[in-house]
């Protein structure tokens, strides 16, 4: 059953994701060059069951239904976006602080290690499952998944 709403961003936020842009980046781009706000992109994407999503904290993660891995370049990038966001993070919530972060500047790992009980306690897992996904169909209302097998078990 093909999904009725559609979105003016979708050609444009698939072709992106196809090349291996990661999502947010794919929709800060389309938001700039449309005069949107990311929000109101993801929004439109979402209801064309173009990306799916999950509330975190009260806010709102999404991420492209079929998407492609990045170049070494652009996951390189990503990875680091990720890591400012949470040493960002940490700071702002008083997990650490600044002179405590320069004392562990040492090497990478170092680093890392300093990070480590912060990022356990923030998400820590209270119940281990050892059963394997089933590969079940991502949801999107009124229509269903046409991502791959592989997509959906991730998932």
């Amino acid at each position: 059953m093909e999904n009725s709403k559609s979105s003016p961003f979708s050609s444009a936020f698939q072709s992106a994701v196809r090349r291996g842009t990661p999502c947010s980046v794919a929709v800060a781009n389309i938001a700039k060059r449309q005069n949107k706000t990311a929000n109101q992109v993801y929004q439109s994407l979402y209801k064309a069951c173009v990306v799916n999503r999950q509330k975190i904290n009260g806010q709102w993660v999404y991420w492209a239904v079929q998407a492609r891995k990045s170049t070494g370049p652009v996951a390189r990038q990503a990875q680091a976006a990720l890591w400012q966001s949470y040493v960002d993070w940490a700071l702002a919530n008083g997990h650490t602080t600044p002179e405590k972060i320069a004392d562990h500047m040492g090497s990478r790992s170092e680093f890392q290690g300093h990070f480590k009980r912060f990022f356990a306690k923030q998400f820590a897992v209270t119940q281990i499952s050892s059963r394997s996904s089933t590969g079940r169909a991502l949801s999107c209302k009124g229509r269903s998944s046409s991502s791959t097998r592989r997509y959906r078990r991730a998932a």
